[in-house]
């Protein structure tokens, strides 16, 4: 089965190039939209196997659209693309939950191997772009696990989960409220797009948390 991609992009060129430079590979570009906020409507109704977004569009910018996708569908991996290096905006990306960044120059070779390193939920950085974005985020604010930006805590409980913890376990080796674990819990079931606590747990363990 091919693998299907939104692209988003403003310039319908940029949109055409793209579409043209992964033709005849097993990734077909399914859908095109030329806006942040089409983007996010695209990726919540259609379930694209990976979404190249765009950096820098009018209204809706890229990272407000990856924001909006991954508290949606935080499945779905995301990959983020500009002509510029901007490190701010992307160490910010990378923070939000970003598979991996690409330039608009990137090879066609570059191009593929990125986009199916998200699809299988692997890490698409760069070595040299991903030692940057780490310079540039503390580690105390959190990592992205799986594709998916985590903060310290939400990783804490998802250690625990894995090993079977109950919520008033957690609370109390946490040293917070039972009422706050489960507002953690509630978040990560979303951020995992997971729909019960044994497919967290699942999550967790697949991604080396457990």
């Amino acid at each position: 089965m091919s693998i299907r991609v939104l692209i988003a992009d403003d310039h319908a060129l940029a949109r055409a190039g793209m579409a043209a430079m992964l033709a005849g590979s097993d990734v077909e570009v399914a859908y095109q939209v030329s806006t942040g906020e089409e983007a996010v409507r695209c990726a919540v109704v259609c379930r694209p196997d990976v979404v190249l977004l765009d950096l820098r569009m009018p209204g809706v910018d890229g990272l407000r659209a990856l924001e909006e996708i991954k508290q949606e569908r935080p499945e779905i991996p995301v990959l983020l693309f500009s002509a510029a290096e901007n490190m701010e905006e992307i160490a910010r990306g990378y923070r939000l939950g970003a598979s991996g960044f690409l330039s608009k120059g990137a090879s066609r070779p570059t191009m593929l191997q990125a986009i199916k390193r998200a699809v299988s939920q692997r890490n698409a950085w760069s070595r040299t772009l991903l030692r940057r974005v780490r310079l540039m985020t503390p580690a105390r604010e959190g990592a992205v696990v799986g594709g998916v930006w985590l903060t310290v805590r939400q990783q804490e409980i998802l250690r625990r989960l894995a090993v079977g913890r109950s919520n008033e376990d957690m609370a109390e080796e946490l040293g917070i409220s039972v009422e706050t674990v489960r507002q953690h819990m509630k978040q990560v079931l979303q951020k995992t797009g997971s729909e019960d606590r044994t497919q967290a747990a699942l999550w967790a363990i697949r991604f080396g948390l457990g």
